[in-house]
């Protein structure tokens, strides 16, 4: 393994000797030129597929994650150890009231 790196290391730097030393005194430079295929028909299906599954995802993400922190208090509610419904309709608030201001604040 040592001996592959070392002779790695030697090609590279025989390479770039050559690339940095010229006889005419000229700034060596490496031209390259990239001539991609154009797209067919049916790998702009498949490309078309791949993003519109990705938009799917971030949709679906955005659905789950954003309405959960207000169903939380709703759920919540419903906790016997919490009491919330039960410590409003206590204290004098009306069942639609109280209905009324937890959509209110859903909204």
């Amino acid at each position: 393994l040592r001996q592959s790196l070392i002779k790695a290391t030697n090609f590279t730097n025989s390479q770039n000797g050559t690339f940095s030393f010229s006889a005419d005194d000229t700034i060596p430079s490496i031209t390259v030129r990239n001539y991609p295929l154009p797209f067919t028909a049916q790998s702009a299906r498949i490309f078309q597929g791949i993003i519109a599954f990705t938009a799917a995802i971030f949709a679906l993400f955005a659905f789950a994650f954003v309405p959960a922190p207000m169903i939380s208090y709703v759920v919540l509610e419903k906790e016997e150890a919490n009491n919330i419904k039960h410590l409003q309709l206590v204290s004098g608030v009306s069942i639609p009231a109280y209905w009324i201001s937890l959509y209110a604040f859903d909204v």
